[in-house]
């Protein structure tokens, strides 16, 4: 999937990039910093307005961070991909109230007790918004894009605080653009639910490669990111 993300920003060209990192959701600023050799993307940017078609309802999307050196090989077509890439979420049910650390602690509780059956959940609700929005994609840039998750295996928990509850999962996608045969990639991603000042906050972390190594980088990633958010948002 992000192969072929990576292919459709070809089609924007250069744009300005902005270094951008307060939020504001609700009645509440929250600062999102940026990591060391990422951009922020605009939200005219190809690949986030992409990203937005394919962000849950129950979800609104904030902020996406992607290597600064990757986007740059892409637009000049020397790269067809990123090897990782950042997603900011927030839940719009709790966007005008605030969380509590108790009511953070039972959504915590539950992820840790259901982890293996939730990757079922979420490869379904995955697709069932692919399924909306893959026409939508489709008529907006004249691209006939099909994308499916044909499984999710939950890999491990790595961090579960007072306030971050994260866990990783290789999705194993299949990706059809203009009724080319079906490539099949596998992607690690990180999920990271936060509780900050009182809102939540979901950070997905992606890699396009799928070893050891790229699974440790990408937890060492979604960890580092955690904590600057942490260290940002410091009452």
């Amino acid at each position: 999937m992000i192969k072929k993300i990576g292919l459709f920003i070809v089609l924007l060209g250069l744009t300005s990039f902005t270094a951008a990192k307060e939020v504001t959701i609700g009645d509440v600023t929250i600062n999102l910093p940026l990591q060391e050799g990422f951009v922020e993307l605009p939200e005219t940017h190809f690949y986030t307005e992409f990203m937005q078609d394919f962000t849950p309802q129950t979800n609104e999307l904030l902020v996406i961070q992607a290597p600064k050196d990757e986007l740059t090989q892409t637009l000049e077509m020397k790269a067809e991909q990123f090897s990782k890439s950042i997603v900011f979420q927030t839940f719009k049910g709790t966007k005008y109230r605030q969380v509590s650390k108790a009511e953070f602690g039972q959504i915590k509780d539950f992820m840790k007790q259901n982890f293996e059956q939730i990757s079922e959940t979420l490869r379904q609700r995955i697709n069932n918004e692919m399924d909306a929005s893959s026409s939508k994609v489709s008529n907006k840039y004249d691209v006939d894009v099909a994308l499916s998750i044909t499984d999710m295996v939950p890999l491990e928990i790595f961090a579960e605080t007072e306030n971050h509850y994260g866990s990783t999962y290789l999705m194993k996608s299949s990706v059809a653009v203009d009724g080319e045969a079906a490539d099949n990639d596998n992607i690690l991603m990180a999920i990271n639910v936060m509780l900050v000042k009182g809102k939540i906050i979901y950070l997905y972390v992606y890699s396009a490669d799928e070893n050891e190594e790229s699974h440790q980088q990408l937890v060492n990633l979604a960890k580092l990111t955690a904590g600057r958010v942490k260290e940002s948002n410091k009452n």
